[in-house]
């Protein structure tokens, strides 16, 4: 992922935090996908998906489901974050199968 410091974005806060991470191939096509379908930076995206992975993680602690609705043929799934296996360190791994990983149920 290229890193564009915070001075050089138009409307970003210099005194925002920055950071490096390497992408699994996955999240890398997700990602280029996303910018093609949204043209959001990549730095919008990625400040986009912490936002929302963080108010389904409160929302789910909080007791409350996520829903997915289907608005065309009123199907619905239930949305999990999965936790990581204990003892689960590697980056890779943790992006494969950990928090973060939506898993649809069917209801």
């Amino acid at each position: 992922m290229n890193v564009v410091r915070a001075e050089h974005v138009e409307g970003s806060q210099s005194s925002g935090d920055r950071i490096t991470v390497t992408l699994i191939p996955k999240a890398m096509e997700g990602l280029c996908l996303l910018q093609e379908r949204t043209s959001l930076s990549k730095t919008d995206l990625t400040n986009r998906a912490i936002t929302l992975y963080e108010f389904f993680d409160d929302q789910l602690r909080s007791g409350h489901d996520i829903i997915a609705r289907n608005q065309a043929t009123g199907e619905t799934q239930l949305v999990k974050l999965i936790d990581a296996p204990e003892g689960q360190a590697a980056a890779a791994g943790l992006a494969h199968t950990g928090r973060g990983r939506l898993a649809p149920t069917r209801r």
